[in-house]
């Protein structure tokens, strides 16, 4: 089954350039520029993308805060990924 327990702990790192995922021996690299939105819903920051969702729960940050920040760094992140892609595409176009 694709579909994880609730039981089964997924790590989720965070980098410059995305979002990995790895659970079970299996690991899923995200490009920022392949999320079509992060946003905070019910104590999770959710990463979207086509097809897939990484998920980062309040409780995995030491505080309410430390959760905030990890969040508005990762919207920062994506958004400056979006403009730089769309900056790329302009300047393709000229």
């Amino acid at each position: 089954s694709s579909h994880l327990s609730m039981e089964e702990f997924v790590d989720v790192d965070v980098f410059r350039n995305g979002i990995a995922s790895s659970s079970g021996g299996h690991s899923i690299q995200t490009d920022w520029t392949a999320i079509s939105e992060i946003f905070v819903q019910d104590g999770l920051i959710v990463a979207q993308s086509e097809g897939h969702a990484s998920y980062l729960p309040q409780r995995a940050f030491a505080s309410k805060a430390a959760f905030d920040e990890a969040a508005a760094t990762m919207r920062k992140l994506w958004r400056d990924a979006k403009r730089t892609e769309r900056d790329h595409a302009r300047i393709n176009l000229d």
